[in-house]
């Protein structure tokens, strides 16, 4: 260190620190990656409410068979969105039922 120096130039320790003083070393930078809900939940969701208002029978099974779908990818990824995944898989089964109940007991 330089006589007059506040702190060493190769090191950064400060003037008058003792040469077995520990040094930090420089803080890695930890990026937080969010993990977003499953969009194959969010359309099973969406489908199964279309399919509910219109009595869709494309619209029911879809909904059913993305919940499915998007259960397996969040076990395997994190991703959130189980509740979502549940709900569309519950009510495309009611448009399915819908469908049914419309197509043969009210024609």
């Amino acid at each position: 260190m330089a006589p007059g120096a506040e702190s060493c130039a190769s090191c950064g320790a400060a003037a008058g620190a003792t040469s077995g003083s520990a040094v930090s070393a420089p803080q890695a930078v930890v990026q937080s990656t969010e993990i977003g809900t499953n969009k194959k939940a969010i359309w099973s969701l969406v489908s199964g409410i279309v399919g509910l208002f219109i009595f869709g029978i494309g619209l029911g099974p879809a909904a059913i068979v993305l919940s499915f779908q998007a259960k397996k990818e969040m076990l395997e990824s994190g991703e959130k969105g189980q509740g979502l995944a549940m709900a569309g898989a519950i009510i495309g089964v009611l448009a399915v039922l819908g469908y049914v109940w419309v197509r043969f007991f009210l024609t």
